[in-house]
């Protein structure tokens, strides 16, 4: 076996869409769902013997995209897609250990040429909390040596679009640098920056009639620069007569028939703004687009969504590099309505979210005694156990650190934080066997098959985590809120919160057993059951839940 070169070897193979993806409804490639138009398939229809057996001519095909974007025709040469458009831009300009800037997420094609022009590649990731532009990172990872940029505008895989004032800053910021602008989505946009590359000799735009055209099958595209780099670019393109004859007839239609492709893409933007309301309203991220595509945090229920909708036919898009998202093309109004239909009963789940203690675990024989043994510890005498209790039904002392630290100032005394945690968690290590898990597993594997099942305690995440796996019921909750991942503890409804945006549920009932749980559901605008000693145990509660789904 012969040995490729070095800068292929360190490459990974591209994950493209693999087979079988033509009796599906397919969500998963920006494709046009609906197809090209009549037009197009006419002309292709009518391509002669005579065509098919000749070498394609461009002449009609570079005189037509030069009227059609109103650019000069030594301006605009057509290309076998915008990958090879953006390919050709580095075999043209790129040379080995040369420097390159990415962003990421983007367009992973980028990466591989790249690669495979051995230059070096300087990251600079988009701001994961919204996507938005890193301009200040940019302007401030560009030198003078910096070869080349690639932007995708909008950008692929978050839709997001790069502002003009930035574009223009880019450009500026080094004549001598390549700034490659992907529009490969600029029709859901209805924007575009081809002027620019009248205006600047080191921009470079690339378009394809693969997306909003439908001719993806056909392998599309078209740069534009200025007329010295269509030249530069000719040489390394003029030999491939990459683009066939069925390409160039099919362009030729689909320029002729705009009417029904501006129809078209007035329609995915009219359904991706109503797609995007209702997954927002079922909870979810959509990060807002301007392609045909919106990119959606599921966080955790990714890969239940995704295989949910392959069971249907219905492919979208996983991304390595984005945990948790889920990209999915725009379709029809009627397309979107059947992938909705699929995600909603997954995504509206009522949820049960309980307290531990005294809730799901009798801790009467641990923390409590901690409590009062840790405070006798420091002040050197005994104390009663009901002004434990007192505090607690007070209110606000829901942690029992807290409560520990409230009943030495009663006394007078301070004592460190560091101390106490140190000393009240030395006792727990012995007392918490003396724990007892208060539901029994059967009833909440019944619960399970119509809820969510989550935690909300003021427990430390070690001391939940570790009760869960000593019961054997780690398994059983989706979620598992402490208060340490929250900075404000009960009764604030942090945590609470954060369950139920875990979780994506729209119903929920919390299951408390004080003052603060009770306020903590108030506040987060949930209902509330109290587990009360001389009332009905959790488990004849839950009992009543068993056979509903819903309330």
């Amino acid at each position: 076996m012969l040995t490729p070169k070095a800068s292929i070897q360190k490459m990974e193979p591209y994950s493209s869409p693999g087979e079988g993806r033509m009796d599906t409804l397919r969500l998963d490639f920006n494709e046009n769902l609906l197809g090209a138009s009549p037009k197009v398939i006419e002309a292709l229809r009518n391509i002669s013997k005579e065509e098919c057996g000749c070498y394609p001519e461009y002449p009609d095909l570079n005189k037509a995209l030069s009227q059609f974007l109103k650019v000069e025709e030594n301006c605009v040469i057509p290309t076998n897609g915008s990958d090879e458009a953006i390919k050709t831009i580095f075999d043209t300009y790129v040379e080995k250990g040369d420097e390159v800037l990415l962003l990421s997420p983007s367009y992973s094609m980028y990466e591989l040429y790249a690669q495979v022009a051995g230059a070096k590649i300087v990251w600079i990731s988009y701001r994961l909390d919204d996507f938005s532009f890193p301009i200040e990172e940019i302007l401030n990872a560009i030198r003078p040596n910096t070869r080349l940029i690639a932007l995708a505008n909008p950008n692929n895989p978050t839709g997001t679009m790069i502002q003009r004032k930035d574009l223009l800053r880019i450009v500026e910021a080094n004549p001598k640098m390549a700034v490659l602008i992907d529009e490969a989505y600029r029709s859901y946009a209805k924007e575009t920056n081809i002027d620019l590359a009248a205006m600047y000799s080191n921009v470079f735009i690339a378009q394809t009639f693969s997306k909003a055209h439908g001719l993806a099958g056909l392998r599309i595209g078209y740069l534009i620069s200025a007329k010295e780099n269509i030249e530069a670019i000719s040489k390394v393109l003029s030999p491939s007569y990459s683009v066939d004859c069925l390409a160039v007839a099919a362009s030729l239609a689909a320029m002729e028939d705009q009417a029904y492709v501006d129809a078209y893409v007035d329609e995915i933007i009219s359904v991706r703004e109503q797609f995007s309301k209702n997954m927002i309203s079922l909870g979810f991220q959509v990060i807002p687009s301007r392609a045909n595509f919106v990119l959606i945090r599921f966080g955790k229920w990714a890969g239940q969504m995704k295989e949910a909708l392959r069971k249907q036919k219905i492919l979208v898009r996983e991304r390595s590099d984005l945990e948790g998202f889920l990209r999915i093309t725009i379709g029809t109004a009627e397309q979107m309505q059947r992938v909705l239909a699929i995600l909603q009963p997954l995504c509206s789940k009522p949820a049960l979210i309980f307290d531990m203690d005294g809730v799901l675990i009798d801790e009467s024989r641990s923390y409590r005694p901690c409590i009062v043994k840790t405070a006798e510890y420091f002040l050197g005498k005994k104390i009663h156990p009901e002004s434990v209790e007192a505090l607690k039904q007070k209110g606000g002392y829901n942690n029992d650190y807290d409560c520990t630290e409230a009943i030495l100032l009663e006394y007078g005394l301070a004592v460190k934080r560091e101390e106490i945690v140190e000393r009240f968690d030395s006792y727990y290590q012995d007392f918490k066997f003396s724990e007892k898990w208060l539901l029994d597993e059967q009833l909440l594997l019944k619960l399970k098959e119509n809820f969510q099942l989550g935690i909300f305690t003021g427990r430390p995440k070690r001391d939940a985590l570790d009760a869960l796996k000593r019961f054997g019921k780690e398994s059983i909750f989706e979620v598992v809120i402490t208060d340490d991942d929250v900075k404000q503890k009960k009764p604030a409804p942090e945590g609470l919160i954060l369950a139920i945006q875990s979780l994506r549920a729209n119903k929920v009932i919390y299951f408390g057993d004080s003052k603060d749980d009770r306020e903590a559901a108030r506040r987060a605008s949930v209902a509330f059951i109290e587990v009360i000693p001389q009332g009905p145990g959790i488990t004849e509660i839950l009992e009543r839940f068993v056979c509903q789904k819903e309330w």
